[in-house]
């Protein structure tokens, strides 16, 4: 793993972490990587995406723990267990 793997990987831990705290640990998370694509696939089990609360904590988040650290490629996307 290098270390640009390994300085996005804790980014998106980072990401996880705040954004589980942010909303009382009633949300899960989880990522992959898909390497051909150079992509950290993030996905959430909110059924409530669509409210404007989750909205800003998710953008807020990825505009201050990527965005302001030039991290772009990430996807951010709902999945249902």
């Amino acid at each position: 793993m290098n270390d640009y793997y390994k300085y996005i990987d804790k980014k998106v831990n980072e990401f996880i972490t705040t954004m589980i705290d942010e909303l009382n640990n009633t949300v899960k998370f989880k990522y992959s990587y898909d390497k051909s694509e150079n992509l950290f696939r993030i996905q959430h089990n909110n059924p409530n995406f669509d409210t404007i609360e989750f909205k800003k904590k998710l953008g807020n988040n990825i505009k201050i723990i990527f965005f302001e650290n030039n991290i772009f490629n990430i996807s951010i996307s709902y999945y249902q267990d």
